[in-house]
């Protein structure tokens, strides 16, 4: 039981964690997400959106995706690190 509580506070931390990013991105356009133009019309012509709300979700969307991958990357990152570290101390 103890795993799966474990199990389900990482996920929970990590959505929670590519919400607030995912926030800060689209609030404030200049600290990150900033993909090129076509990909955009790409990407809106995929999505099929036909109106600024429709627009506002897939820019929502890309941005929480983007997120998670983010997360995801850097977790395993800290993860790596903190085993090596406690490979290397003395037992």
């Amino acid at each position: 039981m103890k795993g799966v509580a474990k199990a389900l506070f990482a996920l929970v931390s990590w959505a929670t964690g590519a919400l607030f990013l995912t926030r800060l991105w689209l609030s404030n356009p200049d600290t990150g997400l900033s993909l090129p133009a076509p990909w955009w019309q790409w990407l809106d012509g995929v999505y099929g959106s036909s109106n600024a709300e429709e627009v506002a979700d897939l820019e929502f969307l890309i941005g929480f995706t983007i997120a998670l991958v983010v997360l995801a990357v850097a977790g395993t990152l800290a993860l790596c690190a903190l085993r090596f570290v406690r490979s290397q101390q003395p037992q």
